[in-house]
């Protein structure tokens, strides 16, 4: 099982609370109680937000130091820039100009950040090879962004890692349907169980959850075309989204139904320089020693 895989089956511990009442219409009007205190819809709403941020920052902080090492010593400086093929985004004229210019490395993902919460639309695509490190830059980008929600104080969607081998998209033809239900599987502490299907649909529906979606290539080969239909059906619903996914299988995704991902920039890393991959190895493995 790869580290994602072990990360999402970290789930903590719940103890429902007291009897509630189920579904969408009944949470609208009746809310929730938690440890018998009644709360209404809003209230609910606002903590379970509030818990999902922390249970994120929380989690992947601590699964960056114990499972990626992102930390010690720093990045990589992979260097990304904006894809040189255009047949792989939309219309220029659906993006922001600057943005067709884009470049960052993985040690300063500022550029990237910043970019990013100046769209429009926020959608982005991280294409590459095997072992690129499109994963990796999709997890620093979680951070850096919830580090940035924190450091701003802002009520921007919290964005959360999925990986997209679970979704089904015959069976989920709304990728906002699936996100909610991977969030009730995924945070079971965002609210009693009568309640947690209508509040993580809340979540989601009201624009306070940012998926990043990992592994389009781990479809299989039909299900990805569908799975594209299905994000720019998504997108007429003004989704804001990440995802990463092979070079070539995206290229394979998009051009079949003719239509890329619908006013996503799509980035791709350049090739690290010999210097630079043994600069980085250089410190992560040599053992100083005393001379002879």
């Amino acid at each position: 099982m790869n580290f994602l895989g072990r990360f999402l089956r970290r789930r903590a511990e719940v103890r429902d609370s007291g009897p509630a009442i189920a579904g969408d219409r009944a949470f609208a009007n009746s809310g929730v109680i938690l440890g018998g205190v009644h709360l209404d819809a809003a209230s609910a709403l606002s903590g379970a937000r509030q818990e999902l941020a922390e249970l994120v920052t929380r989690q992947w902080r601590q699964e960056a130091v114990d499972r990626l090492q992102l930390d010690d010593p720093d990045a990589i400086a992979v260097p990304w820039h904006t894809v040189t093929d255009r047949t792989l985004m939309d219309n220029a004229r659906n993006l922001t100009p600057s943005s067709l210019k884009l470049r960052f490395t993985g040690q300063n993902l500022d550029p990237l950040v910043t970019e990013f919460l100046r769209m429009t639309r926020r959608r982005l695509v991280i294409i590459g090879d095997a072992g690129s490190g499109k994963t990796t830059l999709a997890v620093q980008l979680v951070r850096k962004l919830l580090e940035r929600r924190a450091e701003d104080g802002t009520d921007d969607p919290i964005p959360v890692l999925l990986s997209v081998a679970d979704w089904d998209p015959t069976a989920f033809e709304r990728l906002n349907d699936w996100v909610a239900h991977r969030l009730a599987r995924d945070y079971p502490t965002l609210a009693p169980k009568a309640q947690r299907s209508a509040i993580c649909r809340n979540l989601v529906d009201q624009g306070h959850v940012l998926p990043v979606l990992d592994g389009l290539d781990e479809l299989p080969k039909s299900a990805r075309t569908a799975a594209v239909k299905a994000l720019n059906r998504s997108c007429a619903e003004d989704v804001r989204l990440i995802l990463t996914c092979r070079t070539a299988e995206y290229r394979q995704a998009v051009r079949k139904p003719g239509k890329p991902f619908t006013s996503a920039l799509v980035v791709e890393p350049d090739r690290l320089s010999p210097e630079a991959a043994a600069d980085y190895l250089d410190r992560c493995l040599r053992v100083d020693r005393e001379p002879s």
